[in-house]
C-alpha cells in the first residue's frame, strides 16, 4: 500500500521536526516513568523513540516498522544521540503478522499515527493483543482529519484538504479514523479502554502557538501533495490556492486554528486462573 506523505529524505526530515511540535500534546496524559521497555509499533524514522528516550532515560524501545526505507533513516537518526547507546533496537516486519521476540520483558506498547494508513487496523490490533504480555498498556494516538478548521474559512484550504483525505481513503487508509478507537480497541480485545478528544484551538491569545500550528500545518499539507498530484487527485494550481490562503492566515490577527486529534488505552487481559 502506499504511503500518502511519500519516503523522501524531505519527509523523513519533515517527521523528526512534526514530532518537535507535536510531541508536548501527544505525551501531556503519558506518563512512562514506571516503564522500562515500550514497543513501538510503526516506529517509522524513530521520531517518538527520540523524543521517549530522551524524557525517560531509563526506558529501552524497541521500535517495528515494514518499510526498510524508514529503519535504515530511524538508524542514522538515533545514531546521533550517544546517549541512546544501547537502548533501543529495531524490528523489521509487517504488524499484521509479525511476531516479535525481545531480550527484555515487555511492559508497554506505543501505535502513533499508524492506523490512519492501515487497511485493517481491526487485525493489527488484535495481532499486536496476542503478542503483548497480559495487563500491558497499549497507547495510540490517531487522526481526526474532518475536524481540521480555520477562520476566516477558505474553500481553497478545504478543497485541497478534502482532495488529500479522499486520496488516503482511497489507498485503504481511513482519515478520520481517531473518533473509532474506543470501538477498536474494545472489539480487539483490550481492556479498561478509555478514549478521548484533544483540541486545538488558537487565536489571537495565543499568536505564537497559533502561527507554529499553522506552520506545520502548511508542511503537512505540501508533504502530501506530490502523491496526491501524481495519483490525479489534485493539482498543482489547487496547491497553490491552497499554500496562498495559509500564508495569509498566518498573517491575520484574527485568524483561527483548529483540529480534534484522538487518544486512547488500553490493557490486555489478565487470564483466569484456578
Amino acid at each position: 500500500m502506499s504511503y500518502i506523505h511519500g519516503y523522501s529524505e524531505e519527509e523523513q526530515n519533515r517527521l523528526i521536526q512534526q514530532n518537535e511540535v507535536l510531541a508536548p500534546y501527544i505525551y501531556q496524559w503519558h506518563d512512562l516513568a514506571d516503564h522500562r521497555h515500550i514497543v513501538e509499533i510503526g516506529c517509522g524514522v524513530g521520531a517518538q523513540m527520540i523524543t521517549l528516550l530522551h524524557q525517560y532515560p531509563e526506558l529501552y524501545m524497541t521500535g517495528i516498522e515494514h518499510a526498510p526505507r524508514q529503519l535504515q533513516r530511524a538508524e542514522v537518526h538515533l545514531s546521533h544521540f550517544p546517549a541512546f547507546a544501547g537502548r533501543y533496537a529495531f524490528l523489521e516486519g509487517d504488524a499484521e503478522v509479525i511476531r516479535p521476540r525481545f531480550d527484555h520483558p515487555v511492559d508497554g506498547a506505543l501505535m502513533v499515527w499508524v492506523l490512519e494508513h492501515v487497511r485493517n487496523p481491526e487485525s493489527i490490533l488484535k495481532h499486536t493483543r496476542s503478542w503483548l504480555p497480559e495487563d500491558c498498556p497499549l497507547w495510540v494516538t490517531e487522526v481526526f482529519h474532518p475536524g481540521f478548521h480555520t477562520w476566516p474559512r477558505s474553500e481553497a484550504i478545504m478543497k485541497y484538504w478534502t482532495d488529500t483525505l479522499t486520496y488516503q481513503s482511497s489507498l485503504g487508509g481511513d482519515p478520520a479514523i481517531g473518533i473509532r478507537l474506543n470501538n477498536l480497541l474494545v472489539d480487539a480485545g483490550f481492556e479498561q479502554v478509555i478514549a478521548r478528544p484533544h483540541l486545538f484551538y488558537l487565536d489571537r491569545t495565543n499568536p505564537a502557538e497559533r502561527d507554529k500550528m499553522l506552520t506545520y500545518w502548511l508542511d503537512l499539507m505540501r508533504s502530501a501533495f506530490h502523491e496526491t498530484a501524481a495519483a490525479g487527485y489534485t493539482s498543482l494550481e489547487c496547491w497553490q490556492e491552497a499554500e496562498h490562503d495559509m500564508r495569509e492566515l498566518r498573517k491575520r490577527d484574527d485568524a483561527v486554528f483548529y483540529y480534534t486529534f484522538f487518544q486512547a488505552t488500553g490493557r490486555t487481559p489478565v487470564q483466569k486462573r484456578p
